[in-house]
């Protein structure tokens, strides 16, 4: 009876571990250039790729290389881009309003008209 409650609980526990995991088939699809708000895409390969008026809004971007995207009028508004690396990525008229920005790096990043308002 024990070990059935030892399995329950690590069952239990890891649940919701399961549920912050990057959604694989998602990241596949924003990469072919499909819009995907709302979307898991922790830890996501965009580096170089030419992705051009997409909706991300309200997405998970947590930890994802963006560096050398061109991501042009982009909906990132309310999208979580901690800790991302967008070095040298272009997001001229993109929208990073209420954005989560914390310990992004943007260095040589082209952001020119792009909205940033109440992103933090």
């Amino acid at each position: 009876m024990k070990p059935m409650i030892v399995l329950g609980l690590i069952a239990a526990l890891a649940a919701p571990l399961s549920a912050q995991a990057q959604n694989a088939g998602q990241i596949a699809q924003a990469r072919r250039g499909a819009n995907c708000p709302g979307c898991n895409l922790f830890q996501a390969d965009f580096s170089g790729l030419e992705i051009r008026g997409r909706n991300f809004a309200g997405a998970r971007l947590r930890q994802s290389d963006l560096s050398l995207s061109v991501m042009n009028r982009t909906n990132f508004a309310r999208t979580d881009l901690r800790d991302v690396n967008a070095y040298g990525a272009v997001f001229s008229g993109s929208n990073f309003a209420g954005a989560d920005l914390t310990h992004a790096s943007f260095v040589g990043t082209y952001l020119e008209g792009a909205n940033l308002a109440g992103a933090r």
